[in-house]
């Protein structure tokens, strides 16, 4: 039997007030971790203005400084493409310098372990990456206490990343070596990248799917918009770009000679708009997530792009929001990669490759219909409503008690 309440440290840069996929997930981690009788501690960054440590119900959250010299610049969806790039060449040259982003939050994170074990002893850390250094400082302090359990939740690829040079690859392939030494289980946000780390890490017992999911409640909309209105919610970056979306955007239009509405949400300027599609888009400043899921629960269809990339398993968290308000979603994606399979399974939209135009054209196409013709939206909501993250946090949950009772 497992002692009351055992005590989990969650150690993440990524946590409110901050915004966005990662952070939604960890701050799900903290919360629903607690509900399944845990004590729950989360090492985290401070952007600031919060105080050093605060108490949310039984959780501790410690928040600590990255008082480095030299920092790396935070992009700020909604800023100007001018500053945006400013920001982005500066922490091209901090990073080809050899400064580490998050060293000196490091050294704190292990003090303040060694601070919080005393205080209540540690049963299970859980690191979430990225950054590397959440994995250094808990692969530190476990090689000091081997007792405590070690659950590394990678969330995406690590040295698989294909968005990232060799250079980086092999530094994290190291890394990935020091947790198959000592690591206790692995989480990740998708079956393919799971399976991926089984062949990497040989000498971790216990794998697990964590996916993002989506947490709220909020009520159903089968609302109809005047104009046909698409929301995109989040960031652009990499090969990640509304390039082909435009295309058939264009062709589109010109066929149906019909007025729309494209709304971004909290999405940098850094890619271009033909001039023909501007007066169609709408730029709406970064929101909270209840904020954001209001807006595209009001939208007649929601917008997915996912450029295909050399592995699988990306699903991008949006799409579990976009699962959630049951809308249409226009999937322009690897039509064989884990988003595609999850929108055919659950009935939940339309899917076009990534480099079709005219299969794009067709998905915008069967939004615009159903939405001209007001027909109803049937998807499959028992599955769609497992995605919730506190059903997701509870598969995390019995994992922890397996390893705490083995």
């Amino acid at each position: 039997m497992l002692k009351n309440k055992p005590h989990i440290v969650l150690i993440t840069t990524w946590f409110p007030p901050q915004k966005g996929v990662a952070v939604n997930r960890m701050y799900a981690f903290a919360k629903y971790l607690e509900n399944f009788n845990y004590k729950v501690s989360v090492i985290t960054i401070t952007t600031g203005n919060e105080k050093d440590k605060e108490q949310t119900g039984t959780t501790n959250i410690y928040r600590l400084k990255n008082n480095a010299f030299l920092r790396y610049l935070n992009e700020i969806p909604g800023e100007s493409r001018t500053l945006h790039s400013i920001k982005v060449i500066w922490n091209y040259f901090i990073n080809k310098l050899g400064v580490k982003k998050y060293n000196a939050w490091h050294s704190h994170v292990i003090a303040t372990l060694e601070q919080i074990n005393i205080e209540e002893k540690i049963d299970i850390v859980i690191s979430s990456f990225s950054p590397e250094e959440t994995h250094l400082a808990a692969y530190k302090f476990c090689i000091k206490y081997p007792s405590v359990k070690w659950i590394a939740d990678m969330r995406d690829e690590m040295s698989k990343n294909p968005h990232i040079n060799a250079s980086a690859q092999n530094k994290l392939a190291e890394i990935e070596n020091m947790i198959n030494q000592r690591c206790t289980a692995i989480t990740a946000v998708s079956e393919p990248i799971l399976n991926d780390f089984k062949n990497l890490l040989p000498r971790i017992k216990y794998f697990e799917e964590i996916r993002n999911g989506y947490d709220h409640s909020i009520n159903r909309s089968d609302n109809f918009n005047d104009v046909f209105t698409i929301c995109y919610a989040g960031t652009f970056y990499g090969d990640r770009k509304p390039d082909t979306f435009f295309n058939a955007l264009f062709h589109f239009i010109k066929q149906t000679q019909t007025s729309i509405i494209i709304k971004f949400i909290g999405t940098h300027k850094n890619f271009n708009i033909p001039k023909e599609l501007e007066k169609f888009c709408q730029f709406i400043p970064q929101v909270t997530n209840a904020q954001a899921i209001e807006i595209i629960s009001k939208a007649d269809a929601n917008l997915l792009i996912l450029p295909p990339v050399s592995g699988k398993g990306v699903y991008s968290g949006k799409i579990f929001d976009y699962l959630s308000v049951y809308k249409p979603i226009i999937a322009v994606v690897d039509k064989d990669d884990v988003a595609a399979d999850l929108i055919r399974k659950l009935n939940a939209g339309y899917i076009a490759d990534f480099n079709n135009t005219n299969e794009i054209v067709q998905a915008i196409q069967q939004a615009y219909v159903r939405w001209k013709e007001q027909k109803p939206f049937h998807v499959n909501t028992n599955s769609i409503e497992l995605l919730h993250r506190q059903h997701q946090v509870k598969k995390l949950a019995l994992l922890i008690n397996i390893i705490l009772e083995a």
